[in-house]
């Protein structure tokens, strides 16, 4: 473990240093500086406004992270031949692939750490009452970035380019989202083979509807105690089992 904190350490320096993550952090907090000037205009719907862009920006800038530098996280190692310096060394490979997810997590946690800070002031300045919901929210789009990074390392410790593996990432994010309405569309197949098929692509995909909360968080609606460890529990067991076919996979590689 201390070999991987290291690879993670690495990574999350080597992410600070990236323009892409400074210039995204730049432009959500430009972004909710311009959303002061709505308050008059938006009336009555400004603070759900402020509340929608406080909890989408962490899971926006999040995604572009993972397109353009999870992505690239194994594909740059080996493509710089560094990978090699990592093998003459005594790091297993799953630690290696560990040590790449943790630092990357690391990075979507001082993200989200950033924009929770700054909607804390944000909603205080404006008298917005801030609601237990608005911070399992947060912790909710950490633990979506954290499913949607291992299955972007689970396509990258197989995938050919970078580019393929943005543009799975990206259509599973999407998918991801439409979870239920795919499950509906299973029930109402009439054919049988698309009906089984539909409702396997259901279960293989990720169900990132489940940390969409937005809604609840806008409208004060509570949230039990059972979905919180529900929705916990499927981010650990999918994560997990993504990482075990990642350095299942990364075993195989010869270098």
């Amino acid at each position: 473990m201390r070999r991987s904190y290291y690879i993670a350490k690495a990574v999350f320096l080597e992410s600070l240093k990236n323009y892409t993550l400074v210039s995204m952090i730049v432009f959500g907090v430009v972004v909710l500086v311009a959303s002061l000037f709505l308050n008059n205009a938006m009336l009555g719907e400004y603070g759900k406004l402020v509340v929608d862009l406080e909890l989408t920006l962490p899971i926006l800038i999040g995604l572009i992270i993972i397109i353009f530098n999870g992505t690239r996280l194994v594909y740059d190692e080996i493509e710089k031949k560094t990978i090699y310096i990592y093998a003459s060394k005594p790091i297993k490979r799953w630690e290696f692939m560990l040590g790449k997810f943790l630092g990357l997590t690391a990075v979507f946690l001082v993200v989200t750490t950033i924009f929770a800070i700054l909607g804390f002031l944000f909603l205080m300045l404006l008298h917005i009452p801030v609601k237990g919901q608005y911070v399992l929210s947060l912790f909710f789009s950490i633990m979506e970035l954290m499913i949607l990074l291992s299955v972007t390392m689970f396509f990258s410790s197989f995938s050919a380019t970078p580019i393929l593996t943005g543009v799975f990432a990206f259509v599973i994010y999407f998918a991801g989202h439409l979870a239920p309405d795919i499950y509906q569309y299973s029930l109402m197949a009439k054919n049988q083979f698309v009906r089984v098929l539909v409702r396997i692509i259901y279960y293989i995909l990720p169900n990132l509807s489940y940390y969409n909360i937005t809604k609840e968080v806008t409208h004060n609606i509570s949230i039990s105690i059972n979905q919180i460890y529900y929705v916990i529990s499927y981010a650990l067991l999918y994560i997990v089992l993504m990482m075990v076919f990642s350095i299942l996979i990364f075993e195989k590689k010869e270098f």
